[in-house]
């Protein structure tokens, strides 16, 4: 569990480092799926919704953990079977899927 810690802190670590940090040459394809950028028009109302619903900041909390772990894994630092990786993808589908129908069903932010 030690190491796993150590691991994650590590790249997040890198990540504040070179925060614009592109994926490597040779996957030429975007790894990172942030909802905020994913759907950048509802910044405000992503905003709002981690400051005032617990259950939209856990769901917003695990698709951002997932999307990390994914990218990890697809960049090699990590490792994991096939089938476990599909299934983290599919989880943060259905994630991103709820999130994105919390978000547009929200109400108006004033």
């Amino acid at each position: 569990m030690e190491r796993a810690r150590l691991k994650d802190w590590l790249y997040h670590a890198i990540q504040k480092a070179a925060p614009k940090a592109q994926p490597s040459p040779v996957s030429g394809e975007k790894l990172h799926h942030p909802i905020v950028e994913e759907l950048p028009k509802y910044t405000g109302v992503i905003k709002h919704l981690k400051g005032t619903d617990h259950r939209f900041r856990k769901a917003y909390d695990e698709y951002h953990h997932l999307d990390d772990e994914i990218f990890r894994i697809e960049e090699g630092i990590e490792t994991a079977s096939d089938q476990e990786l599909e299934e983290m993808k599919l989880r943060r589908a259905r994630l991103k899927d709820w999130l994105y129908h919390a978000i547009t069903h929200a109400p108006p932010v004033i």
